[in-house]
This record gives C-alpha cells, sequence and structure tokens, in this order.
C-alpha cells in the first residue's frame, strides 16, 4: 500500500517519494484527493444544470465559486 501511495507522489509532483517524509506524502495525496471529490460535486451540478436548462459560462463559474467559497471557510 505505501509503495502505491509514494509513486502516486512521485508522478504527481515530481519529486522523488522515498526522500521525503511520510508525512508530507499523506497529507499531499489527502488534499489530492479531497480536491478530486469536489471537482466531482462540481461536474455533477454543472451536468444537472445543463440537462434542465441552458445553462451559461457565467452560471458554471458560479458554481464553481461556490464550492470554492466552501473550501476557503
Amino acid at each position: 500500500m505505501l509503495g502505491k501511495e509514494v509513486e502516486q507522489y512521485t508522478k504527481l509532483t515530481g519529486e522523488d517519494g522515498w526522500k521525503v517524509p511520510i508525512m508530507k506524502v499523506g497529507a499531499y495525496l489527502d488534499g489530492y484527493d479531497k480536491g478530486l471529490k469536489v471537482l466531482d460535486k462540481i461536474r455533477a451540478e454543472i451536468v444537472e444544470l445543463r440537462s434542465k436548462q441552458n445553462v451559461g459560462v457565467l452560471e458554471c463559474l458560479d458554481i464553481i465559486d461556490k464550492y470554492k467559497a466552501e473550501s476557503e471557510e
């Protein structure tokens, strides 16, 4: 399990994951996973909104801004 995490960290950052503290690897990957979950929520909300009505770029940006504000709280 640890090997896969270190490999993923190395692939994402370009930094050798075997030469950094494991806490740094874990924290980075935790943040990465949380970011992906938020992007999935944004995508789902935009897809749902677009299926109901003709939505433009500004409405999509409003959705992104909403999730950005939530993450800053």
